[in-house]
């Protein structure tokens, strides 16, 4: 387990400087496969699904490591859409991370652990858990 762990911090210490980049916004009105795509496009959950799919094959157990939901929330008057990761959904569910997607600009929100919005740069900046 340590040695997973220092990997990851390793690839993390790798690819520090492309997390710096905002992915590019669309123009016009957000559909909710475009926000899912925006999200997918992000750097940390891209690494988030490589380890997933990781343990995943090194476990071959029939039921998926990772699970996404997508749905519709209104926060301060504006319209957004929730992505949201979940570890292990079919045995243990548990939310990895929830980014919001706003419908009118394709700005990303992640979702704090008290669940107050950062942005992007707020979020990757903060201490992370475990």
């Amino acid at each position: 387990m340590p040695t997973r762990r220092l990997l990851l911090l390793a690839a993390a210490a790798l690819t520090l400087p492309v997390f710096a980049q905002q992915a590019p916004r669309p123009q016009g009105k957000v559909t909710m496969d475009m926000a899912r795509g925006l999200v997918l496009e992000i750097p940390e959950v891209k690494q988030w699904q490589a380890a997933r799919q990781k343990i995943a094959d090194e476990t071959k157990g029939p039921s998926p490591t990772g699970g996404v939901l997508t749905g519709r929330r209104k926060l301060k008057g504006r319209e957004h859409w929730a992505v949201t990761f979940y570890e292990d959904p079919q045995t243990q569910p548990k939310k990895w991370n929830t980014f919001l997607v706003r419908e009118n600009d394709g700005r990303v929100f992640v979702e704090g652990e008290d669940g107050k919005l950062l942005t992007l740069e707020q979020w990757r900046k903060a201490p992370k858990a475990g």
